[in-house]
């Protein structure tokens, strides 16, 4: 006995699984070298930022800020249709832009950290907290966060049983919020140009 085949959905439903695929993924695929989980020669995505230690940090980016872009192209699409005339970006974006830039400019100094690894004869870079635990006992005081990397090695579990696991994702957020509103903000701004053709 054979099934009943499944009635196809109304065509608003249809348009609607249309439009989810269409600004969940075609966006998310048109935008994968800005995101940077495409490699283009000669060009570094702003994800480049971030270290890959002590853990894949691009596995929570990545989706996240993907999600964020085709929510923006949402809104875009959004004011495409309603728009009557040529409307200008609002200058809190711009600000917010900045204040976003700089932010994470701040951030990724004070928490990430460049060491040179001889045996791939290349730099790498590490994720660090603001302060090292008492419990980190290899490394003393008079060290810097750099000479401490060296003694301690590469190993996610005693970087972060040195600057504390709390401390490591601490310091991963506070890289992390700017990020997304930089690139947000990003689409947001470009977003106007579209508008304000469609406006003329």
């Amino acid at each position: 006995m054979t099934q009943p085949p499944i009635p196809s959905p109304p065509p608003p439903a249809r348009d609607w699984v249309k439009l989810v695929l269409a600004f969940g993924i075609a966006v998310s695929i048109g935008l994968a070298p800005f995101l940077g989980t495409v490699r283009v020669p000669g060009f570094r995505a702003l994800l480049t930022l971030f270290p890959s230690l002590p853990w894949d940090t691009t596995t929570a980016v990545i989706p996240i800020s993907a999600f964020v872009m085709g929510l923006v192209a949402v809104t875009v699409q959004d004011r495409l249709t309603r728009t009557r005339q040529r409307p200008r970006a609002p200058k809190w974006v711009l600000i917010l832009l900045i204040i976003g830039l700089v932010t994470l400019v701040v951030t990724h100094t004070m928490f990430v950290r460049y060491i040179d690894v001889p045996a791939i004869r290349q730099q790498v870079s590490v994720l660090v907290g603001l302060q090292r635990s008492p419990a980190c006992v290899e490394c003393a005081a008079s060290l810097s966060d750099a000479e401490c990397l060296r003694v301690v090695s590469l190993n996610p579990a005693r970087i972060e049983s040195c600057w504390g696991d709390v401390g490591i994702r601490m310091a991963f957020l506070a890289i992390f919020l700017p990020y997304l509103l930089v690139t947000s903000l990003f689409g947001v701004l470009i977003g106007y140009l579209p508008i304000r053709r469609a406006a003329r």
